[in-house]
């Protein structure tokens, strides 16, 4: 029998059976011989310099890189030193293109260029409220929620009212702007539409009949382009949320129940803030979702040689989901094949749970299994079969050797 790295499972208040993704711990799909894959420590990230605030963005540019951060464009040498290039506003995330001439950034409802010189603001009143931007054929293509709008080819600081766009395959408001395979995405709140340039004296994007996609994003920044697809979470007219790639008016669910278990217990307003970026690092192609607790990440090559959706959680929260401070841990040896983890969890007081191991599993220990089970679920675990998110070797699960493994604050 094979011990099952890549996910565990556990079983919910309704007896359903739901996989237990990794945390902080990233699924690596490989034939060892004990199991199908095998999990390593996530990446991680180190202090390069101090910034001008909260980061929010940033792109590369003419072999610079550009971040906004609080309310500055800053441009960063590889020494971790930066030079403010000028205020953009506050605001939550930006997004950031350019041109073969300059550099967009959206930011607070407002729009911006860097043209290597100074910054200056599109202060034209034509343009709107700048949700999102994207750079097409010359033109920077917005959007206010309503309309889609472009600049104009001559003068990008203008905006021609009778130029508007518009995504009419719903009456949904249009929440972002994306760019694939150099056509726009209209990714509305219920539908996603894509538009190709045709040229003309008004709006210079037509509609692809057939493109279309019956589901849309849940909030401004909860879509990308990843691994040539549209990646968005939201869904349709009635639908609960899910995280899905769409392209070509077709559409694959990626999320999986226990992914979909934890964005139900997301309130609305908390996944309107959701944000979907793409991270690629040493041939790894990574889809984060980022939530206000939490970042669910997606890996579709490892999902593709598993043959199941591969999914891991990461965590540096102080609240929900990534505190620990309100965990205390006692482990009490109570026989050699028996584990028992007395824990107190505010405000609901001391409870148990029980571990089942044997000698043949005594070469595994918890790692970040009490996080989930413990604090939010509650749940026992019985089958010495199912190890989840197990690390290091310990033959004696002492509670010396789970100090070894949790934060100082977690323990008595």
């Amino acid at each position: 029998m094979q011990v099952p790295i890549l996910s565990g499972i556990y079983a919910d208040e309704s007896a359903n059976f739901i996989n237990a993704y990794p945390v902080n711990m990233v699924p690596v799909p490989s034939a060892t011989g004990l199991s199908s894959g095998y999990l390593r420590v996530a990446d991680g990230a180190s202090r390069l310099g101090p910034g001008e605030g909260t980061p929010r963005g940033g792109i590369c540019w003419n072999g610079r890189l550009f971040r906004v951060s609080g309310t500055k464009l800053i441009e960063i040498d590889k020494d971790g030193t930066y030079v403010v290039r000028g205020d953009v506003g506050a605001g939550g995330p930006c997004s950031l293109v350019y041109s073969f001439d300059r550099l967009a950034i959206s930011s607070g409802g407002n729009l911006y260029y860097w043209n290597g010189v100074a910054l200056q603001q599109v202060v034209d009143a034509n343009l709107g409220v700048c949700r999102a931007v994207v750079w097409v054929d010359g033109y920077f293509v917005s959007t206010d929620g309503e309309f889609l709008v472009v600049t104009e080819l001559a003068d990008p600081m203008t905006v021609d009212p009778f130029k508007y766009g518009s995504s009419e395959i719903d009456p949904d408001p249009i929440e972002a702007v994306l760019k694939l395979r150099n056509e726009v995405v209209a990714v509305n709140r219920y539908t996603i539409e894509f538009f190709k340039n045709v040229g003309g004296s008004g709006f210079p994007f037509q509609r692809i009949e057939g493109a279309q996609i019956q589901k849309g994003a849940i909030g401004p920044h909860a879509a990308c382009i990843y691994s040539d697809t549209v990646a968005f979470l939201g869904g349709g007219r009635s639908d609960a949320p899910g995280i899905y790639l769409g392209v070509n008016g077709s559409v694959q669910k990626i999320s999986t129940y226990a992914i979909d278990a934890i964005l139900a217990r997301q309130t609305e307003a908390a996944l309107v803030t959701a944000v979907l970026e793409v991270h690629e690092f040493q041939a790894r192609s990574h889809l984060w979702v980022r939530l206000l607790d939490r970042t669910l990440v997606y890996d579709i090559d490892s999902s593709r040689q598993a043959g199941v959706p591969v999914w891991f959680q990461l965590t540096t929260a102080k609240l929900g989901f990534g505190n620990m401070a309100k965990l205390k841990i006692r482990v009490i040896r109570v026989a050699p094949c028996i584990q028992k983890v007395i824990y107190k969890s505010f405000p609901t007081g001391y409870q148990a749970i029980h571990k089942r191991t044997t000698r043949n599993y005594s070469s595994f220990i918890w790692h970040s299994l009490l996080p989930q089970s413990v604090v939010q679920m509650g749940m026992s675990w019985m089958l010495p079969g199912f190890l989840p998110k197990m690390r290091r070797v310990f033959r004696n699960s002492s509670s010396c050797r789970l100090r070894e493994m949790l934060p100082a604050n977690a323990l008595y």
